[in-house]
């Protein structure tokens, strides 16, 4: 007797959950890897220095600068810009009470530094990569890419932005280290990479590190958090950045690096996100004796005459049928069509063959 199967339900091993898959995009709106930095944009409401609650309002000027790109009808929150001073200094403000920068400082370090950082300093290599020691700062920026966009991870060595000069100084091109790593190190899963200069090259793929391959002590980048931290001090001295930590500061340090980002001619900033996608695998076991006849009209005559009766299944296709497989749908327990799977190619289907397709879902 011929099977005519419809259904076929799972066993318990025919499922398996809980695996996760990694997929990456590019991290700006639409999913572009990259943006011109002169479409950057700052909001006129976020950037006062005093918000309707005083000094403690969160969309006070005096924290951070929201940086949006203005290339969309909407625009959309890129990243954050904050300037942190141990000392307090770099504030435009005359409270002698309260300092925006120390409250910066000091929540980063929070965030972002473990408990073997006994002076609460961001530290920061500098040197050859053979020969590298660490340095502090007590002046740092802040970048945090929008969580929204970011969603799990900022890919390392897959970003890069430039940074304009002034005071006589060249523009600096900043990347991650990967690119200057080892083989077995570019397979470690780092919490944390050092800062370097360079470029990202698009046609090869890949960082375009500096030719000595060393370290300046230019800051750091922490993929899981989204979070670049910036060495003020270096910044100063390679690209003749200006900023002001002392007690009121003449300047708003974190809205002068915008202008920096925004100013740099003919510069894109690229930058690669992964979501970790939840992901679940159902193995369909296609057994020789199932799914061999098909609906479809060419199984069967299309008139009647001396010999057929239309609507029989032809005799050939009766003792040994041959259909090709080409989907798979995936039904819930009232028998409701939920997802459907194409193969690549059709695939051929007998008495004599047995396939076992695997599907993944992920949501």
């Amino acid at each position: 007797m011929a099977n005519f199967k419809i259904y076929q339900p799972f066993e318990s091993t025919d499922i398996v959950s809980g695996k996760t898959t990694g997929v990456s995009s590019g991290y700006f709106p639409g999913g572009d890897i990259s943006i011109s930095q002169s479409f950057f944009l700052t909001s006129s409401a976020q950037t006062k220095l005093i918000g309707s609650n005083g000094i403690y309002d969160v969309l006070n000027g005096l924290y951070y600068t929201n940086v949006y790109n203005n290339s969309i009808s909407n625009p959309q929150l890129l990243f954050s810009i904050a300037y942190g001073s141990t000392s307090g200094g770099g504030t435009s403000t005359a409270n002698s009470v309260f300092s925006s920068s120390a409250a910066i400082y000091n929540q980063y370090k929070n965030i972002l530094l473990g408990i073997s950082d006994l002076d609460g300093k961001f530290s920061f290599k500098t040197g050859s990569i053979g020969s590298s020691t660490f340095i502090t700062s007590s002046e740092v920026f802040i970048i945090a890419f929008s969580s929204d966009l970011m969603k799990d991870q900022i890919d390392r060595g897959q970003w890069s932005f430039t940074i304009s000069g002034s005071s006589g100084s060249g523009s600096l091109s900043l990347i991650d280290e990967y690119p200057i790593l080892s083989s077995a190190e570019q397979k470690e899963q780092r919490l944390v990479y050092q800062v370097i200069t360079g470029s990202y090259n698009a046609t090869t793929g890949q960082n375009v590190t500096n030719s000595s391959r060393e370290y300046h002590g230019l800051g750091l980048f922490y993929p899981k958090n989204g979070i670049i931290v910036l060495n003020a001090n270096k910044l100063a001295q390679y690209a003749g950045h200006v900023f002001d930590n002392t007690t009121i500061s003449s300047i708003i340090n974190h809205q002068e690096l915008f202008k920096k980002l925004k100013g740099a001619t003919n510069s894109v900033m690229r930058v690669r996100k992964t979501e970790v996608v939840p992901s679940t695998h159902y193995f369909i076991r296609v057994k020789n004796q199932d799914y061999n006849f098909s609906n479809n009209p060419s199984f069967i005559h299309q008139t009647t005459d001396a010999n057929t009766t239309k609507g029989d299944i032809i005799n050939g296709l009766q003792t040994e049928p041959k259909t090709f497989v080409t989907t798979v749908g995936l039904y819930n327990d009232l028998n409701e069509l939920v997802a459907v799977a194409k193969l690549s190619r059709p695939t051929k289907k007998d008495f004599t063959t047995e396939l076992l397709i695997r599907v993944r879902l992920d949501f």
